[in-house]
């Protein structure tokens, strides 16, 4: 998160604008967002694990895995800001530094998240998991690869 305000002010050197209320807002947006995207990827390693996986194994295919789901997150996000970030139509530019806090945090914190988190999880993540099993037998409730990184079907037809 920290590194990702780092976007925040380099978008609005770029555009030369000023910080706001609204721009505040934009900040608080972008660390939920911003949090949110790097639980995915965690937790993804994490169920990972519990099958079986090592540490570098996990989040390599935690990565691979969740590198749409966060690419799609943030760049919705961002085109849904770009209206606001230009100022078109009335009233826009009292939103503008809101999307231009999102927008440039986003950009710096979509690549940290995918670049910067697998390496943090693989110097920091515990050697080894505690493992619980659930309650219905099951030893992991996240299982849509197997060990050799093909794609599983569901049981009973379920979507992931």
């Amino acid at each position: 998160v920290p590194m990702a305000l780092v976007g925040v002010v380099l978008m609005f050197t770029i555009t030369r604008s000023t910080m706001d209320v609204s721009s505040m807002i934009g900040v608080i947006m972008l660390v939920g967002i911003a949090v949110n995207n790097g639980i995915i990827m965690i937790d993804a390693a994490n169920q990972l694990r519990l099958d079986g996986h090592g540490r570098r194994e996990a989040i390599a295919m935690a990565s691979r895995l969740r590198l749409r789901p966060v690419l799609m997150t943030s760049l919705t996000t961002i085109m849904a800001m770009i209206p606001l970030a230009l100022e078109i139509g009335e009233g826009s530019e009292g939103w503008a530094g809101m999307a231009k806090s999102v927008i440039g945090g986003l950009v710096v914190a979509s690549l940290l998240t995918l670049f910067v988190v697998p390496t943090m999880y693989t110097f920091f993540a515990p050697r080894d998991l505690k493992h619980v099993p659930l309650s219905s037998g099951r030893t992991s409730s996240f299982s849509p690869i197997d060990a050799s990184g093909q794609g599983v079907e569901p049981p009973g037809g379920a979507s992931f």
